[in-house]
């Protein structure tokens, strides 16, 4: 090939790669915007989840299997808790 065939072919794939960032970009906005609305029309709940970048402790299970006995967690939690007096 002669080098002005392949400048063409370099410009032409810049080209659709500069389009494809900025559809790219255009949709990353979109999608922001739209979580954005979201978030603030629910009191901002997921913002706050978002700000805390942590996860939650899971849920305690509804029962507790150690092989021998079966036991409801709560219950196991209030045996082994002390009061602070």
């Amino acid at each position: 090939m002669n080098p002005t065939a392949i400048n063409k072919i370099i410009a032409c794939i810049d080209m659709n790669i500069n389009q494809i960032q900025k559809d790219m970009d255009k949709e990353a906005t979109d999608g922001y915007k739209q979580w954005l609305n979201i978030a603030l029309r629910n009191g901002a709940k997921i913002a706050h989840a978002w700000t805390r970048q942590t996860p939650r402790a899971p849920p305690l299970p509804d029962i507790i299997n150690d092989g021998v006995h079966i036991t409801d967690p709560i219950e196991k939690n209030c045996l082994l808790y002390k009061p602070m007096v």
